[in-house]
């Protein structure tokens, strides 16, 4: 280290891959490959395209290719903090392994990260939305005169100079740099990220030295491929370009330049709605290798294939942001690695879960290599509560530069049999292939992968999440009040036929969990007290008895209140009507439901607890 004078871009990337450690023919030839892609995918080897770079082109592809890295610590640092995990801790620290990576790590990467100039950031699109600004203002009817002019070799007149002798140098099938007055500056929110993704497009074909005929002839000798995943690899440009992409979006931003503000402004707003469901990507204005050569020295990038998975747990929590979430640590540590550990509690899941690294599992005949008796995936979501632990959903994290069929196949269908009643995803940093064919009948509907699941791939995220939250569903809203039912000597609830669907629902079962350290009693009646014990009463009541056959409540309620002057009871509206001639105050807890679920606080009159509700 130290900034070395590199003569050219081979020695400069030799002398990084030193400094950062990098395993170019283990774990990082994936980062190899992504390098090469970026500055010439049509090339064999990135050392015969390193040789004809200028070192300014490759140290801004290599930004570009540890890009996701930065955007993952970044991801991980906020979860730490949205888990408030700087309130009375000093040094919350990840444990991988038993070593520790504190919290300043990331933050000290994510400070040399910044201080690179950045030109500005545009929506990591794919290739399904590339044209989706062209559509959104096509849906509107408003630029349908473009259609025409924009059949082959058609052309329109702006009426603003440098966009016209743009349109005509492409015309001749030149790339000329973009328009200054289609500066992303002078077009207002959410127009100026349509610049911006064209001004980086335009950037990659114009970094490449090539006309539009011979970008286009060497995409039809590749066979017209493109990565569908990155609207803005050279591949996917070209193409894009085969629909006049780029014309299109110069002719639409010239022509919204020309119409009200207020137009401008409608159409930004919906490009703004549709542009932040996408990760954006940093474009450089200048890298140096000084600070390349620092980002890679930093013990976050050095532990960045292990820190993969703890980001992976971090979007697991994240795709459940709409629940109630309790993180667990001991001391400030959150721990990973080959030990069981509970990461988190879901509190508004029902049945409630929780989600756990390296929990083992008996297997009988495994068939992946180094399994005997056993399987410990990396995480998995566990039910808890009221029935014995089932496990809902598996996951595997890889980080292989390619698919391994054999290591990916063997871990879905070991993963599956020790877990009848889980969905097992196989997820991995690098690509997963197509989906296995000759997986066993008994698990195939139970197993999938998700590949290039990082923080710059949007379809790999929302594939990823959305199997998460299908898994977890979605969260019950507290439908009783706590306070109120915790600090009942009682807790009734009615066992008639006519409640029949309310205490076999989810909601009863999240009923029960919510009370399990109560110290209230509880009782079951119908037209008499059927029986009163405690919260393993509650639990194991409805599986030993029939329900009753008549709701008439007031009787055994009125035999209760005798010993208890404060009790709670769950009802329905049977239960309720028969409740009209009891001689005792009676409040309702408001409960939003489609059951017909009551929750009624009953108190003796004059008792001083009459109000509590």
């Amino acid at each position: 280290m130290g900034g070395a004078v590199y003569r050219d871009s081979l020695s400069a990337w030799q002398g990084l891959c030193e400094v950062g450690g990098l395993e170019l023919d283990g774990r990082d030839e994936d980062l190899t490959i992504q390098l090469k892609n970026q500055i010439d995918p049509d090339s064999s080897n990135l050392e015969d395209v390193l040789e004809t770079t200028s070192t300014d082109v490759f140290l801004q592809a290599l930004f570009q290719v540890i890009q996701p890295f930065a955007l993952m610590f970044r991801d991980v640092l906020n979860f730490f903090e949205n888990a408030k995990a700087r309130e009375g801790q000093a040094q919350w620290k990840v444990s991988i392994d038993g070593e520790f990576v504190d919290l300043r790590h990331f933050e000290e990467f994510l400070e040399h990260w910044k201080s690179i100039e950045c030109e500005f950031e545009v929506p990591a699109i794919d290739q399904d939305n590339a044209f989706m600004f062209y559509e959104v203002l096509r849906e509107s009817g408003s630029l349908n005169y473009l259609h025409k002019s924009n059949s082959r070799g058609g052309s329109i007149t702006t009426g603003l100079d440098d966009v016209d002798a743009w349109l005509a140098e492409f015309g001749e099938g030149r790339y000329a740099p973009f328009p200054d007055s289609l500066h992303p500056d002078r077009l207002g929110p959410g127009l100026d990220d349509t610049a911006r993704i064209a001004i980086t497009a335009l950037s990659v074909i114009r970094s490449r030295g090539l006309g539009r005929k011979e970008m286009l002839d060497e995409h039809r000798a590749r066979s017209f491929r493109s990565d569908k995943r990155d609207a803005l690899h050279p591949w996917s440009i070209a193409q894009n370009e085969t629909d006049y992409w780029l014309r299109s979006t110069v002719q639409c931003l010239a022509t919204l330049l020309g119409r009200s503000k207020e137009e401008r402004n409608a159409y930004g707003a919906k490009m703004m709605s549709a542009y932040a469901k996408f990760p954006r990507r940093r474009r450089c204005a200048d890298v140096s290798v000084i600070v390349l050569e620092r980002l890679l020295s930093l013990p976050v990038w050095k532990r960045r294939n292990e820190l993969y998975g703890v980001w992976v747990a971090t979007e697991i929590v994240r795709a459940l942001d709409d629940h109630t979430i309790t993180i667990n640590h001991a001391n400030g540590e959150l721990k990973f690695g080959f030990r069981k550990a509970r990461i988190a509690d879901v509190e508004t899941a029902r049945p409630r879960v929780s989600l756990f690294s390296e929990r083992r599992t008996s297997l009988v005949n495994p068939i992946g290599k180094g399994r005997v008796s056993s399987v410990q995936p990396d995480f998995g979501i566990w039910t808890r509560g009221s029935q014995p632990d089932d496990c809902v959903m598996i996951v595997e994290v890889k980080h292989y530069k390619r698919r391994s069929r054999r290591n990916f196949r063997d871990a879905l269908i070991d993963y599956a049999r020790a877990h009848p009643k889980a969905v097992v995803i196989l997820v991995n940093y690098g690509p997963v292939g197509a989906a296995f064919t000759d997986l066993p009948s008994t698990v195939s509907d139970r197993c999938k992968m998700i590949g290039y699941l990082n923080p710059g791939d949007r379809l790999a995220q929302d594939s990823f999440r959305e199997a998460v939250r299908t898994c977890v569903g979605t969260p019950t809203i507290e439908t009783f009040h706590r306070d109120c039912i915790a600090l009942a000597e009682v807790v009734v609830v009615d066992s008639s036929q006519s409640m029949s669907e309310i205490l076999h629902s989810d909601w009863f079962k999240g009923f029960i969990d919510e009370l399990e350290n109560s110290n209230s009693r509880f009782a079951f009646v119908d037209n008499k007290v059927r029986e009163v014990g405690t919260h393993d009463t509650l639990k194991h009541w409805l599986s030993k008895h029939e329900l009753g056959t008549s709701t008439s409540l007031s009787s055994p309620v009125a035999k209760l209140l005798a010993d208890y002057e404060h009790i709670v009871i769950i009802t329905d509206q049977d239960g309720r009507n028969s409740l009209e001639n009891l001689n005792a105050t009676i409040s309702e807890i408001k409960v939003d439901n489609e059951l017909g679920i009551r929750i009624l606080h009953i108190s003796k009159p004059g008792s001083h607890k009459e109000a509590l509700c």
